[in-house]
């Protein structure tokens, strides 16, 4: 009886010191991404197991936020317990690594804290307190801005309080993500703060591309629909056509950039209703957004995989294609207001092209600003549906530059 008991406290420390090595092995990756260039990484990046490996890494760390700190002092504790039960010297390469990591856990949350302060973002040093809250509100109505072949494009709305008033409301059009071949409409938590300030929020769909269907002109087009919905069915729900703004992350970042650029312009024609019928858009934010096709499609199998469904194929087959998705080509100083906001440890979209982009629509004229999160990958731990500190520095951001310019 004696050695079953024993045998099983064997298995189970057995168990215990590979979870341990596993947590610390995954850890010690998010941290050594987070302060590197993703341009170092983009050999790797080639292969897409590799970038959904290092992608997933920095979706997770900036999802616990602070409570990496929290973990990686556990780790240490475990790791030198470990050490001394087997009579091994601290010195050895698991205490070291685990005291490195934890010392590098708790540089990259203070520096990433400062940042935000510095960025002009409320954001407090320990929130959210507690990991993997939603933080989101439920739509007031679904709508159906418009069908287009055969394909209703829905929306969910979410209006504020006081928008029967019969005043008329400020409106963002939100674009979601997802590399323009997935994604729907879904709560975020971006809108509570909107919600809060007086703002409805139109979160919109559009055709989605696939290997059969490549949408690199309709999803833009399907983004100019609902914003002619705005104009003309808006007044009756409570939404002012005169006061609209556009946003997105990734896919949806490009989206709401060029739509309301292109509006701007005069350039976009929507695929419902007509090009008279657009609003002016008075201001745009997009989060890590998707400007640059051309340079995704060189530096990642993620970015070639979206390229050849959304465009259908390398912008050396499609030079013209890629003329309407890549942003900088349609910049000018009719555009409005831009805020942009990115992870600095962004391995899907790399932050140079969108740094890029910014830098050429402030020189083209327009008011452009470019926030860049330190230590921070795709979705800034949104990627897992819940609120993460780069969440809240992002929709703090966000809802100022909102007030500020719609």
């Amino acid at each position: 009886m004696q050695q079953d008991h024993s045998r099983v406290g064997a298995v189970v420390r057995g168990v215990g010191r590979v979870v341990v090595a596993l947590l610390l092995t995954v850890v010690a990756l998010g941290q050594l991404l987070a302060w590197t260039s993703p341009a170092w990484w983009v050999p790797a990046l080639q292969y897409w197991p590799a970038q959904y490996v290092i992608l997933a890494s920095g979706v997770v760390r900036d999802a616990l936020g602070v409570w990496n700190v929290v973990l990686t002092v556990a780790l240490v504790a475990l790791v030198l317990r470990g050490s001394r039960r087997r009579g091994r010297g601290l010195l050895r390469p698991a205490p070291v690594l685990a005291a490195v990591v934890a010392a590098s856990s708790l540089g990259l949350w203070s520096y990433q804290v400062v940042d935000a302060r510095q960025a002009g973002a409320d954001v407090g040093a320990f929130a959210p307190v507690v990991p993997f809250l939603k933080g989101t509100v439920a739509p007031d109505r679904s709508v159906t801005v418009g069908t287009v072949d055969g394909t209703d494009l829905d929306a969910d709305l979410y209006l504020p309080d006081g928008a029967d008033d019969g005043d008329g409301v400020p409106v963002v059009v939100y674009v979601h993500g997802g590399g323009f071949t997935g994604g729907a409409p879904a709560p975020s938590p971006y809108y509570p703060p909107l919600l809060e300030r007086g703002y409805a929020v139109l979160d919109v769909s559009y055709r989605l591309a696939s290997p059969r269907r490549q949408t690199w002109d309709t999803a833009v087009a399907d983004v100019g629909c609902a914003l002619t919905w705005v104009t003309t069915e808006g007044p009756g729900v409570g939404l002012d056509p005169e006061r609209v703004g556009t946003m997105g992350d990734s896919a949806g970042g490009q989206l709401a950039i060029n739509a309301a650029n292109l509006g701007a312009q005069d350039r976009l024609d929507p695929s419902c209703r007509t090009r008279g019928e657009l609003p002016e858009v008075s201001a745009v934010v997009a989060g890590y957004p998707a400007v640059d096709g051309s340079a995704a499609y060189d530096q990642s199998g993620l970015g070639r995989a979206y390229g050849d469904q959304y465009v259908g194929g390398p912008p050396e087959e499609y030079p013209e294609r890629y003329a309407l998705t890549d942003s900088v080509n349609h910049l000018g100083r009719g555009n409005p207001p831009l805020l942009i906001y990115q992870g600095s440890a962004d391995h899907l979209i790399l932050p140079g092209p969108v740094r890029d982009f910014a830098r050429a629509s402030k020189e083209a004229g327009t008011t452009t600003r470019y926030v860049e999160l330190p230590g921070q990958e795709h979705t800034t731990g949104g990627g897992l549906g819940t609120l993460s500190f780069g969440d809240l520095v992002g929709r703090d951001l966000t809802t100022q530059w909102f007030v500020e310019h719609l």
